[in-house]
Parts: structure tokens; C-alpha cells; sequence
């Protein structure tokens, strides 16, 4: 379907996002998803995926949930499993994989996931990073290593800098005459 003005990807504010309007999260210099194994809010890792199409569905739309500390949770509107990072006892967050926990989320001593973001406005026009509110000097990163714009780029914790490749934007979901949520194709953010 080509894109028009009535299904162009509406970007929306993080302000906006934080009264519970359901959103894509779009990596904003490929316009890639932030996506979930099996597409459909399954447990496991979390990727970008190139997905342009119209076929979207609730599994790729997140709602953000603001905390009394000014962090929020980020949850799948599929599944209600919250975006989580699992911290390890010697490398803390440091590398560790983007993931939905499993519903059974019992770790070893030492172990813990953290579940709480901090969205850090960049000013790159509206694009933001995502890092953890345990340790914010880390950012949700594509795979070191991995081209951009590969199909499926697997997303960790790392070093939080200057880096276009740590940048998201947000776009709106609105249901389409299926009833599932659709969003279109997304477009990247202008490259300064």
C-alpha cells in the first residue's frame, strides 16, 4: 500500500506517549521497529526489524507507564510483559541483551531485571534514548558489530554517546479496518 496522508506514520511526543497513547518505537535513523521475538509480544529478545508495511500488530505497539521517580516502564500491548534488561552479578547491565521476560522470572542470587527507563531527550529534532534507570550511562543499542538496517538487529545495553544509532523516535498506532494496529511505514530522522 503506498503511503498517503491519511496512513502517513504520525509522530507523536513523549509527552504524548506518557498519557498511555499507544506507540511504535522506531530506531530513528533506520525508521526501523523495536520489535519482539515472534513479532507478537513473546518472550525473549527484543530486535529492530525492518518492517514498512501495513501489516502491523499489536505485539509492535508499546504503551509507556510513568513511575512516581520519573522513570517509566515500557509495556507490550499484546502481552503486558515490560521491556527488561537482565543485570549480571560481574557485568551489571553492561552488553546485556533488550528483552520481554519470561513469565517466570525467578533469577539466581545476584541477578535482578531491570524493568525501569529513563527516555533522555537528545535534540535531534524529536528523537530520544532509552536507558536504564539503574545505570543511565548505558543506552539501548543495536548489536555492536551488526550493519544498520540489517532485518533483524539484535538490541543490548552499551555505552550511552553521542551516537545517531541510539536515537528513537515515536510514531502513532491506530487500529486499521482489521482492527489490528497499523502505523505504516516509518521514516528516519533527518541525518545532521
Amino acid at each position: 500500500m503506498a503511503t498517503t496522508a491519511e496512513n502517513a506514520p504520525q509522530r507523536i511526543s513523549l509527552q504524548e506517549a506518557l498519557s498511555g497513547t499507544p506507540v511504535h518505537i522506531d530506531h530513528a535513523y533506520t525508521g526501523q521497529h523495536l520489535n519482539t521475538q515472534g513479532f507478537a509480544g513473546a518472550p525473549g529478545v527484543c530486535f529492530l526489524f525492518d518492517d514498512h508495511d501495513d501489516n502491523n500488530w499489536p505485539g509492535e505497539a508499546w504503551t509507556f507507564e510513568q513511575q512516581g521517580d520519573g522513570t517509566v516502564k515500557i509495556k507490550n500491548n499484546k502481552t503486558g510483559r515490560y521491556l527488561a534488561a537482565k543485570s549480571v552479578p560481574t557485568y551489571e547491565l553492561f552488553r546485556t541483551p533488550v528483552v520481554l521476560p519470561p513469565d517466570d522470572t525467578t533469577l539466581p542470587a545476584g541477578y535482578a531485571w531491570e524493568t525501569n527507563w529513563v527516555l533522555h531527550q537528545s535534540g535531534v529534532e524529536d528523537a530520544f534514548t532509552l536507558r536504564p534507570a539503574s545505570d543511565r550511562t548505558l543506552a539501548i543499542s543495536p548489536e555492536a558489530g551488526q550493519p544498520l538496517g540489517v532485518v533483524f538487529n539484535v538490541l543490548h545495553l552499551l555505552n550511552e554517546g553521542p551516537y545517531l544509532n541510539q536515537l528513537f523516535t515515536l510514531t502513532r498506532v491506530w487500529p486499521d479496518q482489521k482492527g489490528r494496529a497499523h502505523g505504516g511505514g516509518h521514516k528516519p530522522v533527518a541525518q545532521h
